[in-house]
C-alpha cells in the first residue's frame, strides 16, 4: 500500500497541475498488485460508499496529506484471502461536497474500475482507489 502511494505522489509531483485530470489505476508502467474479479465485478455503489464514507470522515480544508482507508470489518472477503476496501488520499482537497464528486469521477458509473488519481489546477489532488486491507 505504501509503494502505491509513493506511486501517486511520484506521479502527481511530476504530472502538469494545470485543468482537471483523471488517471485510472493502475498506471501504465507501474508495478501493482492484481485485485481479484470478484472485487472488481462489485457493484460500483458498494466502492462509492466506501470512499464517501472516508470523505465524510476527513477534515477540510485537507492542508497536507491526508489518507485514510476502510474499516477493516466494512471490507469484502475476497477469493484471494484477502479483505479489500478503499483507500482515500486528499491533498489540498477543500470541501466534503469536492471530495465526493471526485469520488463518483474515480469510482462511480463507467469511471475507473480500480479508483485512480484525479489533479485539480494548482496542488489540489485526490485519490481513491481498491487497495487489500490486511
Amino acid at each position: 500500500m505504501q509503494l502505491m502511494t509513493a506511486i501517486f505522489t511520484t506521479l502527481s509531483l511530476v504530472l502538469p497541475a494545470t485543468a482537471e485530470q483523471r488517471f485510472c489505476y493502475p498506471i501504465p508502467g507501474t508495478e501493482s498488485t492484481p485485485i481479484p474479479q470478484s472485487i472488481l465485478d462489485l457493484d460500483y455503489q458498494v466502492k462509492v460508499d466506501w470512499a464517501n464514507k472516508l470523505c465524510a470522515q476527513s477534515t477540510f480544508p485537507s492542508e497536507a496529506l491526508q489518507s485514510s482507508q476502510t474499516a477493516l470489518e466494512d471490507g469484502i472477503l475476497a477469493e484471494d484471502g484477502h479483505i479489500y476496501g478503499v483507500k482515500l488520499a486528499l491533498r489540498f482537497i477543500t470541501s466534503e461536497t469536492i471530495c465526493l464528486n471526485n469520488v463518483n469521477a474515480l469510482l462511480g458509473v463507467g469511471a475507473c474500475e480500480q479508483g485512480g488519481l484525479i489533479t485539480l489546477a494548482g496542488p489540489f489532488e485526490q485519490w481513491t482507489y481498491i487497495t487489500p486491507l490486511n
